[in-house]
């Protein structure tokens, strides 16, 4: 509901870059597979600036995931889940303020299943 602070900006949300990396490991003999996501994403507009206010930014960070499965006896599988192993901080800043600090966490899942 204000003036907007710049008439030129990048698009709100979008980032400059984005890059992937995918690291695979496929073992048959073992019956063993594991995935490795790096996940990088730079900085971008999460809110428009208004009344002289200063755009505000969620700063560049990465995320790094490990998936691995396998497979033991005829009828047996596991599956593990590592999910933002780096935990970064992501912050979000308006001019040289920072607005917001967060850190998701890591997660872990482990799974068995079996056919029958």
């Amino acid at each position: 509901s204000g003036q907007l602070t710049s008439s030129e900006r990048p698009l709100q949300g979008q980032s400059p870059y984005l890059a992937n990396l995918q690291l695979e490991y496929n073992n048959k003999d073992l019956g063993v597979k594991g995935t490795m996501l790096l996940n990088l994403l730079g900085r971008r507009i999460t809110g428009v600036g208004v009344d002289e206010r200063p755009d505000e930014y969620q700063e560049q960070y990465s995320q790094l995931d490990l998936v691995m499965s396998g497979k033991f006896q005829e009828n047996y599988q596991w599956k593990l889940k590592l999910k933002n192993i780096l935990d970064p901080e992501i912050r979000r800043t308006m001019g040289d303020e920072v607005t917001r600090r967060l850190r998701r966490g890591p997660s872990l899942s482990v799974g068995l299943s079996a056919q029958i």
